[in-house]
């Protein structure tokens, strides 16, 4: 049982009681051609537990490899941060990676403001929790939970949120009234984006998007920025194969946990999860350099319907609601798209968000790369 003294700061960013209200999003996504659902679905409680068990296993090699990078360059993370400066982390999941950046700072004795982005208020208590005690509580880091989406996120930053976070915060580590670090006002903001995230946006224009609108939210909070990013960079198509397998079983309850989160949003039971089966399937990639995507899907094991009201709800004009959405056989639903992006694309995604990339990694198998540009 954690105390209430142990419990992490997690506040509430979330712009309305509606923020994740999925209920619209699902069904414009099943309406479709062809269908979909939101990968904000995978990320239920249920659903981050089983993903990080499944990414501890030898064959996910994108968060090895990624550990292996910010274990290994964790070190000029914090070489390049000036004072009064800040870490956000968007959707920190487990936080593993991040700690051994943010250990480089206890070690040099240099304060950090820890911003901790995530949809899960459990995920965010658990994670955090087990983070101050990886580095003992050391003083030279504040950590700050963060609940919301990434488009709260952007209103919180723009609005002045980062330096808006009172001291009175549970954990009891030392920051000052405004927010800062020392009574001091945060002037700069490195903005992590791990996990291949970007590279799993549907386009490249988006994924510039994405960072041009963080590069502005800092710009009204008057906040210098600097986004570090990662990118799946491999090019095996049986390594990549490996990694992605919807036949083991835990991988496959991961994919399924969406089906549980959409019946949820939807308040009824919309999906059986006994009527689907998973299935995935490696897009792209001709060439040396052309990009790569595994796309991952759920299919139906025989026709069906499924219903996105409840039998017998009363529509807006007084009708019965019977609407439903027909599905066939082998039908694939996509739940999440991972691509496979080179280094010149990921560079050219930064610099036309406005972003002049400074530093490139590599892991030591050439399969993943971080970048650092601002």
């Amino acid at each position: 049982m954690v105390s209430e003294y142990e419990l992490p700061r997690i506040v509430d960013i979330r712009q309305g009681p509606d923020h994740l209200d999925l209920k619209e999003e699902i069904v414009r996504g099943l309406e479709l051609q062809p269908p979909m659902l939101p990968e904000l679905l995978l990320w239920s409680d249920r659903g981050q537990n089983l993903f990080d068990r499944y990414s501890l296993g030898p064959s996910y090699y994108p968060f090895h490899s990624e550990l292996e990078i910010l274990s290994k360059y964790g070190h000029e993370v914090e070489r390049r941060m000036p004072a009064n400066g800040a870490i956000l982390e968007l959707g920190c999941g487990s936080t593993r990676k991040t700690q051994s950046i943010l250990a480089h700072f206890c070690m040099q004795q240099k304060p950090i403001q820890y911003f901790a982005l995530d949809v899960s208020h459990q995920s965010l208590t658990e994670n955090l929790t087990g983070l101050r005690k990886y580095l003992q509580d050391s003083p030279m880091v504040n950590i700050t939970g963060l609940l919301g989406t990434y488009d709260d996120c952007v209103a919180w930053l723009a609005a002045g949120g980062a330096n808006s976070m009172g001291s009175d915060s549970l954990n009891g580590l030392r920051g000052g009234v405004d927010g800062g670090i020392n009574g001091e006002l945060l002037t700069s903001l490195t903005i992590l984006w791990l996990g291949n995230s970007i590279a799993n946006l549907e386009t490249q224009a988006k994924a510039s998007a994405f960072l041009s609108r963080f590069g502005a939210a800092c710009r009204d909070a008057r906040l210098k920025c600097q986004f570090i990013v990662s990118a799946d960079i491999c090019r095996n198509k049986a390594k990549i194969r490996e990694a992605y397998r919807t036949r083991r079983p835990e991988f496959r309850n991961w994919l399924l946990s969406s089906l549980e989160a959409a019946n949820l949003a939807l308040c009824h039971e919309a999906f059986a999860a006994d009527d689907w089966a998973v299935a995935d399937r490696l897009e792209g990639g001709e060439g040396s350099r052309g990009t790569m995507a595994m796309g991952i899907y759920v299919k139906p094991k025989r026709d069906l319907q499924v219903p996105l009201v409840p039998p017998g709800e009363i529509g807006n004009q007084g009708g019965e609601k019977t609407k439903a959405i027909a599905f066939r056989k082998g039908e694939l639903v996509r739940v999440i798209r991972s691509g496979k992006w080179g280094e010149k694309c990921l560079m050219q995604v930064s610099e036309s968000a406005g972003f002049s990339v400074q530093q490139c990694w590599r892991d030591s198998n050439g399969d993943y790369g971080e970048q650092s540009g601002r």
